[in-house]
């Protein structure tokens, strides 16, 4: 008892015991409140909507973003649209910019809906999900009851957003859904610039575009068989290759045409993949019995390397860190293998690879460091990390009190965690009075002993609604996502002092129709 005492005066000295900030998290570990600005941008970073997590069942999570939204709106109604923006282009997530954007007519965020939506709306399949969420709302449209009305800045919105597509996406995502592209044709009547784009119209309200033959449909009939394979393969897009390597291995598929595009810069690019996919890619093949498995492992990557080439680098030496525990185990959604430690352990091999001097290391009921070396590849590394057994709860404290300890002078820190942080030692968590250790603790004995100067970059996983520092604290940023061009935040703040929230704040939508013009000029990005 006398080593907790020891804690408990550290903590009150530093004043966290007294903050008006102080709360709790789901395991009753110390935690902060964030403002509501950041809550929403933490949640909608990582939300999967109505998906569950490991701490709350889906409807508990969607009705706490729901509720942000309408707090949000109140004093920043612009803020709402900038953020689905940021969603969308920076993050390339699809759902949640859709729920932004019609959630964002129900509130002061409703003037900003028509000029907005264009630039959310990157996917045609996106027209249809728009409407679909309407109709969840208020009702059937065009049942001339007011609770059926569509939004009238969101109609013209959506009717411009028509413009981004051309015949072959159009017919390519006329599904038959809910809602189809020709019901969201009717009620929006966007207006056709040019003969050409009228006939299009008229076609896709008909039904009649020419259906572009897919992957999905030519195997389903044909069957899975090499020659199968190789026919369709020239008009498979980047994801779909990349989630058949399996398949192109099992049946002896020519693999020259397939790796000369997954390590193409510009398709790599375009593809705009989340890291995750390629170690998920890597997982699903490492132990597969065949002479072309390494290549394939080599491709992957390249690919994966090829994608962070833009991420700036970062001098000096870092610290980096990620969560194993158990919270962090269960897969993102119920439809996929992919798991937070997964996404924690391919950030910090890729974050290892652009820095100048980096430790790396793991952490959940104990602490390791897990020495990687460069040459090893960012996959291999990624599995190095999942291999390292350090338990299954969340003692996130250890690895910022080994800095301590040992007297190591970086000048950042990178955490990556689902932010449900606590000390197993400490009864009082089950009581909601946690005295224990926290990582907010461990920073200021940090700073107080070693640098007073480190920065510490909070990266969440999860988006639960509380930190694990307080917003005050200076010199800490709190990022969400998982994408790694996240990132690209830590030289910015360290240069200028522009967090996550600053950097939505400067979305212009000036900027935004330069480039939405710029990119009608070019050719379609592959999807």
């Amino acid at each position: 008892m006398p080593r907790m005492a020891k804690i408990n005066r550290k903590a009150r000295r530093f004043g966290l015991f007294s903050r008006s900030d102080r709360t709790v998290n789901y395991e009753g570990g110390i935690a902060f409140t964030m403002t509501p600005k950041m809550e929403l941008y933490t949640r909608v970073a990582t939300a999967l909507v109505g998906e569950p997590k490991f701490y709350e069942p889906n409807a508990e999570g969607d009705r706490a973003l729901l509720q942000l939204i309408g707090t949000v709106a109140k004093g920043d109604p612009e803020f709402i649209l900038k953020l689905a923006v940021h969603c969308r282009r920076d993050l390339h997530l699809r759902t949640i910019p859709v729920v932004l954007l019609v959630e964002a007519c129900r509130h002061e965020s409703k003037q900003f809906v028509r000029r907005y939506a264009p630039h959310i709306v990157q996917r045609p399949d996106e027209l249809t999900e728009a409407i679909a969420y309407w109709k969840r709302l208020f009702g059937d449209i065009g049942d001339q009851a007011e609770k059926g009305m569509l939004s009238n800045p969101l109609k013209r919105g959506l009717a411009e957003a028509f413009e981004n597509f051309d015949a072959y996406q159009l017919a390519k995502y006329d599904r038959d859904g809910e809602v189809k592209l020709k019901d969201v044709l009717k009620i929006v009547h966007p207006k056709p610039k040019t003969p050409e784009r009228s006939e299009i119209y008229r076609l896709l309200r008909e039904r009649e575009l020419p259906i572009p033959e897919t992957w999905e449909t030519y195997i389903s009939v044909h069957g899975s068989t090499k020659e199968n394979w190789e026919h369709i393969l020239p008009k498979m897009g980047y994801m779909a290759k990349l989630r058949n390597l399996r398949n192109f291995l099992e049946k002896g598929v020519d693999l020259e045409p397939v790796l000369e595009h997954l390590t193409n810069r510009k398709a790599v690019r375009n593809s705009k993949q989340f890291p995750y996919r390629f170690f998920s890619a890597y997982r699903e093949l490492e132990n597969l019995p065949s002479p072309e498995t390494p290549t394939v492992l080599e491709a992957l990557e390249t690919a994966l390397e090829i994608s962070v080439e833009n991420v700036p680098e970062f001098k000096g030496t870092t610290f980096i860190s990620a969560d194993n525990s158990g919270s962090m185990q269960a897969p993102v959604s119920a439809r996929s293998k992919v798991k937070r430690a997964e996404i924690a352990d391919v950030l910090q091999a890729i974050a290892k690879e652009i820095c100048d001097k980096a430790i790396t290391s793991v952490f959940a009921q104990g602490f390791k460091v897990v020495h990687t070396i460069k040459s090893a590849g960012i996959l291999a590394n990624t599995r190095r990390f999942q291999e390292t057994d350090v338990g299954m709860a969340t003692n996130a404290f250890l690895a910022i009190r080994y800095l301590t300890r040992e007297r190591v002078d970086v000048d950042r820190i990178l955490l990556f965690s689902d932010m449900q942080c606590y000390d197993t030692r400490d009864p009082g968590r089950y009581y909601g009075r946690p005295k224990g250790a926290s990582l907010a603790e461990e920073l200021k004995q940090y700073k107080a002993n070693v640098n007073p100067d480190v920065y510490l970059y909070s990266v969440d996983l999860a988006g639960y609604g509380t930190a694990q520092f307080p917003g005050t604290e200076p010199r800490v940023c709190m990022i969400a996502g998982w994408s790694e061009r996240l990132l690209n935040f830590i030289p910015i703040f360290e240069s200028v002092g522009t967090g996550a929230l600053e950097a939505i704040d400067k979305i212009r939508l000036e900027a935004l129709d330069e480039a939405r013009k710029g990119a009608r000029e070019e050719e379609p990005v592959e999807e």
